[in-house]
């Protein structure tokens, strides 16, 4: 038995993968076009579903009216929104579709989303991040300690940082003792590690809107 599950993100840092050439809505994410969000959904649903994380199968998105994959603000368009969650055959819809964006100070950001869906067919979540997808990458740090492999200082609750603030850590952290040009891949390494290896339990108690994203996934109906 498959799940298949289409990941709507903000941008890299969430996504990640590699994208070129593009896919087809529908086509399946090889390991390649899969970004650290995809692997933290998988062990979400796979807790969530009580399913193994290997039945999770993401598929590549519906695109916006310009043919692209749906990135930062047009996520939060209403037009944009529904137009990447509608499939014109039900056979072609996903069993889930996953909408992960950051909160970025905004507090009624998850129910003005789910309104702008409310009525259309499928499953899905409506995934924010306070204040920011990096924040829930903070909230483990002895996952965070092992993935940099070395000590770091203790810090605030993560969901307390003013929004930019948790990225802007992660990245100095990934950073320190880096070259420029080894930056972004060592970010991205980080946040993969984090993603696969982090207490799904530590993130829920550090961050209700972790908590509240597992909740949801359990509320699906199947």
């Amino acid at each position: 038995m498959t799940v298949r599950v289409v990941l709507l993100a903000e941008g890299a840092g969430e996504t990640g993968g590699d994208l070129t050439p593009p896919l087809a809505p529908g086509e399946v994410l090889a390991e390649g076009h899969r970004g650290p969000a995809h692997a933290l959904v998988a062990q979400a649903l796979a807790r969530s579903w009580s399913i193994p994380v290997g039945a999770v199968l993401f598929e590549a998105p519906l695109r916006t009216v310009r043919g692209t994959v749906a990135r930062g603000g047009e996520l939060l368009d209403r037009g944009t929104l529904r137009r990447i969650l509608s499939w014109a055959r039900p056979t072609q819809r996903p069993d889930l579709v996953v909408v992960l964006i950051d909160a970025d100070g905004e507090l009624n950001r998850k129910a003005r989303l789910n309104e702008f869906a409310r009525d259309l067919p499928g499953a899905r979540v409506i995934a924010v991040a306070v204040e920011e997808f990096e924040a829930w990458l903070l909230a483990d740090e002895a996952a965070l300690r092992a993935a940099l492999d070395r000590e770091i200082p203790a810090a605030p609750s993560p969901e307390e940082l003013p929004p930019g603030a948790a990225k802007k850590k992660l990245n100095a952290l990934c950073d320190g003792g880096n070259a420029s040009s080894d930056r972004k891949p060592r970010r991205r390494q980080v946040r993969q590690t984090l993603c696969e290896q982090a207490s799904l339990d530590a993130l829920a108690r550090a961050c209700p809107s972790f908590k509240a994203f597992l909740e949801d996934l359990r509320a699906v109906p199947r």
